[in-house]
């Protein structure tokens, strides 16, 4: 009797069934726990096709997005889930973080304040809010939520290190000190915290403890080339040329070229011109630069690094282009449509890359010519180092001029100075 009871209730049992949307989710959400983005979005992809009206599917596909920096996919995601749930705080911060990362800080900050509207202890929020609002230059708000987020998380070292950078910009070094100290003591174990102090330090003229710390970056990251640069001009503060040499021989290792770092007061301009003599701009004496004409175009690439020619390969250096008779190579001749031909060029490239992140942009005027220019940071591979590149475009009636400058992100604080002195000499005629 005993033997017949315990067969009925197993045969009565509930048969349990999955959906193929369910399926998915479970393979996507193993992929995701592995870290495996790709094959994660891949089956969230399929689980959306089953159903796209899950809200989850889309989060957790622009989750995945995000991680590999895919992050125009990651937006309409984040959008798809708004629309979905009006109600998701955790859609509207990520949301207004992939803007705030675009530079696109008022849009940022309608999210974030959405977010903190469904969710006023949402402590993310405060502390991407408090980001977005040192980009803005509104300190004080910056400060204010900051605070208000520590509130919450206490023992977040994330929200010191934002209130350094705050209390940096507003120029009270103490209190940035004071906050980078409590990140570092909080667990927070990166050469930038130390390199961020190491400036304060600095600033104060404090030169000892701004070695100390840009030294502690060193040990963390060997190729902090940003914490060298510094350390190295520290030196020369102290007057201990010979330890400035030998951080600026250690750059220069790390980009195969000894001569590629040098003190800054020591760099003299070259001022130049393409054979045609439309283009003009000046470079560091010790740049190598070569040529290349056609009767369509006229390009010119230029380097520290020891090019040999024109299709030479670098990490740093600048290609610049003009390119003419628009209308008859592209039937484009409209200034703001040879800026948009151009530009939409740039993000067709860029599909090819596996990250692509626009990080500033603007429009302006220089002499005659309409100009464009993206700060971007690209990867061009999973394992391959990052880039920054500045993409600068000049544009009027049937001529287009275009330049490309790009430094790997690690060598990126040093030579931006460089290149902005480049940037301001471009003149085309």
């Amino acid at each position: 009797m005993i033997k017949k009871l315990i067969f009925i209730l197993i045969f009565c049992l509930p048969l349990i069934v999955f959906s193929q949307e369910d399926i998915f989710l479970a393979k996507a959400q193993q992929s995701l726990n592995k870290q495996n983005y790709t094959e994660a979005i891949d089956y969230y992809s399929k689980a959306i096709t089953e159903n796209d009206k899950n809200p989850e599917s889309f989060y957790n596909r622009g989750l995945a997005y995000m991680f590999i920096q895919r992050f125009d996919e990651a937006l309409k995601d984040f959008n798809s889930v708004i629309k979905l749930d009006s109600m998701s705080a955790d859609a509207f911060n990520n949301r207004g973080y992939l803007f705030f990362i675009n530079s696109q800080y008022d849009l940022a900050l309608e999210d974030f304040n959405r977010a903190l509207i469904i969710d006023s202890k949402f402590t993310e929020a405060y502390i991407n809010r408090g980001s977005n609002y040192i980009d803005m230059k509104k300190y004080d708000e910056a400060i204010a939520d900051l605070i208000k987020a520590q509130t919450f998380e206490k023992k977040n070292p994330s929200i010191n290190l934002e209130l350094g950078r705050a209390y940096y910009k507003k120029e009270e070094y103490k209190k940035a000190i004071d906050n980078f100290s409590k990140s570092i003591k909080k667990g927070l174990k990166d050469s930038k915290i130390y390199y961020n102090r190491g400036n304060c330090y600095f600033k104060l003229n404090d030169y000892k403890n701004a070695i100390q710390d840009y030294t502690s970056g060193i040990k963390l990251d060997s190729t902090d080339s940003e914490c060298l640069n510094n350390r190295a001009i520290a030196y020369d503060k102290i007057g201990d040329k010979t330890s400035a040499e030998n951080d600026r021989k250690k750059l220069g290792a790390l980009s195969g070229n000894s001569e590629m770092f040098v003190p800054y007061e020591t760099i003299k301009y070259l001022s130049l011109k393409d054979s045609t003599g439309r283009i003009n701009f000046s470079i560091p004496t010790s740049w190598r630069m070569f040529e290349l004409q056609t009767e369509k175009v006229s390009e010119l690439i230029a380097s520290p690094e020891p090019i040999k020619n024109y299709t030479s390969p670098y990490n740093v250096g600048i290609r610049m282009s003009l390119n003419l008779n628009m209308k008859t190579q592209y039937q484009i001749q409209n200034t703001d449509s040879l800026l948009e031909f151009w530009h939409e060029s740039i993000l067709q490239n860029s599909k090819n890359y596996f990250a692509y992140n626009i990080v500033s942009e603007k429009v302006f005027a220089k002499g005659s010519y309409k100009g464009r220019m993206n700060k971007v940071m690209v990867q061009f591979d999973k394992d391959g180092i990052k880039y920054i590149f500045y993409e600068y475009g000049l544009a009027k009636d049937n001529e287009l001029f275009f330049a490309f400058f790009q430094v790997p992100s690690k060598q990126y604080e040093y030579f931006d100075p460089i290149f902005d002195k480049i940037i301001t000499s471009i003149d085309i005629r």
